[in-house]
């Protein structure tokens, strides 16, 4: 199933309201400290009521790193935009056949510690920016990257379901800051 130019707009759109009104808000920096990992900077913007759209991520990354591609299937809008290593999956059903089963296999063999995250909503949409290393091996070959996820959901009948993913990642070279 492919989006047609006017439906990515749309979404390109949506994304940078969703950015631009995070950045107007002044969200107010405090520590988190994480029972799995170091403290961690954080940036707390969301409402007590409505659900966290946190949890979404961290629910996602489980699903993913159990294979659990039903668990998966259920966080995303049918028409997900997935931007990873810089290719593009313009619906769940083409993440599902192009990479999913892989990142799954990746994730399943790797430490996952949060190093941050910031994020907003507006009521209808929220943003997550979330910074982890991933160490481990996989393949018969050792692993240690910096990732960056960021995730774009939208308010539905039945809770957030995410409408963007991009994630990216690079070889880590020391300390981060």
């Amino acid at each position: 199933m492919r989006i047609d130019r006017k439906k990515r707009l749309s979404i390109a759109a949506c994304w940078f309201a969703v950015v631009a009104t995070a950045a107007a808000s002044q969200l107010t920096p405090r520590t988190v400290t994480d029972p799995k990992g170091p403290s961690v900077a954080s940036r707390e913007s969301f409402p007590a009521s409505g659900g966290d759209p946190r949890a979404m991520v961290e629910s996602l990354n489980t699903a993913l790193a159990a294979g659990d591609a039903e668990a998966v299937r259920a966080l995303l809008q049918e028409d997900v935009l997935v931007y990873e290593s810089g290719s593009a999956e313009m619906s769940s059903a083409e993440y599902f056949e192009h990479h999913m089963a892989a990142d799954a296999a990746f994730l399943s063999t790797l430490k996952r510690q949060r190093l941050s995250q910031a994020g907003g909503d507006n009521g209808d949409s929220a943003w997550v920016a979330t910074r982890s290393r991933l160490t481990g091996r996989y393949n018969g070959k050792d692993v240690d990257l910096d990732s960056t996820e960021t995730l774009v959901l939208n308010k539905a009948e039945k809770g957030w379901r995410i409408a963007h993913i991009h994630w990216s990642s690079a070889s880590h070279d020391g300390p981060n800051p």
